[in-house]
């Protein structure tokens, strides 16, 4: 009879230590395997927007043991308040979230949070490692990188990114670029004391809410962080008219 998958226990490598490869080191490294993340760059990286971690992402932190950590650098968001686009009557209604919460956060510190709980439970991280090469087919998988290091592995999770290096080796002879879109992403903070300083917009700070606005090619979301601003991203696309 075979063993149950859950006795098994596998070489594992992780490509990229963002916040999604660092979230795979630590489910992993929990569950017994040996993890080892490499990263191109020499530490981890601060850049990152404010991404909302929706319930059934919430769920699966809380799943591996993530829960308290993540609402300890996360704003809960209970509501989202529904504002019109052609004018500044107030909000024209607020869309619940449900029985799980969301949680809007700073993607460096999700990053960290995962980096932590990685290391703690045994992860090994390799920073400056540029990997160059890739064989697939050995047994079992091997890969190099730009220092002359190699390494194997039972299991290998590119995690790099929409700019994936590793999709660029694992498929040469193909068109892997992202293709991009005619949309631009601009994001601003704000100290809450300032705007709250407004009785224009006082009243609509209270704790835990967020609010955005659809419109013609572009919407716009705005909540608070942990830190005390308010973070505004406003999205504008032009995709052009659908084709005949």
């Amino acid at each position: 009879m075979a063993p149950s998958v859950e006795y098994l226990k596998f070489q594992i490598l992780i490509l990229g230590a963002g916040s999604v490869g660092w979230t795979a080191a630590a489910a992993l490294s929990q569950d017994g395997h040996s993890v080892t993340v490499l990263e191109r760059h020499p530490d981890l990286q601060t850049q990152g927007g404010t991404p909302t971690v929706q319930p059934a992402a919430a769920r699966a932190y809380t799943h591996i043991g993530l829960g308290a950590a993540l609402a300890a650098i996360s704003i809960t968001g209970h509501g989202l308040y529904s504002w019109p686009y052609k004018d500044s009557f107030g909000p024209i209604g607020v869309l619940s979230y449900g029985n799980v919460k969301a949680f809007m956060t700073e993607r460096p510190a999700v990053q960290r949070m995962a980096y932590d709980a990685s290391t703690a439970a045994g992860a090994t991280v390799l920073f400056n490692c540029q990997v160059i090469g890739l064989d697939q087919n050995a047994l079992p998988v091997r890969l190099w990188t730009a220092d002359g290091q190699e390494y194997t592995a039972d299991l290998i999770i590119a995690a790099d990114g929409i700019k994936s290096k590793i999709r660029q080796i694992i498929y040469p002879d193909r068109a892997v670029e992202p293709v991009p879109t005619p949309e631009c992403i601009f994001q601003s903070q704000v100290p809450r004391r300032i705007l709250k300083s407004d009785d224009r917009v006082a009243p609509y700070l209270e704790p835990n809410t967020t609010h955005g606005t659809l419109g013609p090619s572009k919407f716009s979301i705005c909540r608070a962080t942990v830190e005390g601003n308010f973070a505004m991203t406003s999205i504008v696309m032009d995709y052009g008219l659908p084709p005949a």
